[in-house]
């Protein structure tokens, strides 16, 4: 699973359009070992994947947003829904994505680079950062709930 999200996120590289896009979908290979074997397989698919891209990687973009954004959320994500009700894991959730945003903003500034809101100054910039990417973040995890459902009751099957 690991070899499938390096492979993926080197093409995010060769396609630097769809480093984002390509940097989620390198996301579901660390899910896809969560499912398959449990939450150490999962996070281990994510470390080597996140090692080897950060080392073998041409675009270095591309292998940050997966190291910090989408590469471990699936084994939290599930981990979380399975241990806690619904409210409290989006909780959960949403502290964790903040905690990555706000690692991002403020080590590397150059991750947030929507020029509507760079034209903002001060405290409404960081407020207009967390807002938008907040409401991104949320759409995400229910287009990622829908996607790892489908999966389960879809591939896994046909897996095992």
């Amino acid at each position: 699973m690991a070899a499938l999200a390096l492979a993926v996120l080197y093409a995010g590289s060769v396609f630097p359009a769809w480093a984002l896009a390509l940097s989620a979908v390198a996301g579901l290979f660390p899910a896809a070992a969560y499912l398959a074997e449990g939450t150490v397989t999962g996070l281990i698919s994510y470390a080597a994947a996140a090692a080897a891209g950060l080392l073998l990687v041409p675009d270095k973009g591309c292998a940050f947003l997966f190291s910090v954004f989408f590469g471990y959320y699936a084994v939290v994500k599930l981990t979380v829904e399975k241990r806690l009700g619904s409210v409290p894991a989006w909780g959960v959730k949403l502290l964790v994505f903040n905690g990555a945003l706000t690692a991002a903003v403020f080590l590397f500034p150059a991750v947030v680079t929507v020029s509507v809101i760079r034209s903002l100054s001060g405290s409404r910039f960081y407020l207009a950062v967390y807002l938008l990417f907040n409401v991104v973040f949320i759409l995400f995890d229910i287009g990622y709930s829908r996607l790892i459902s489908y999966g389960r009751k879809r591939i896994l099957p046909r897996l095992k």
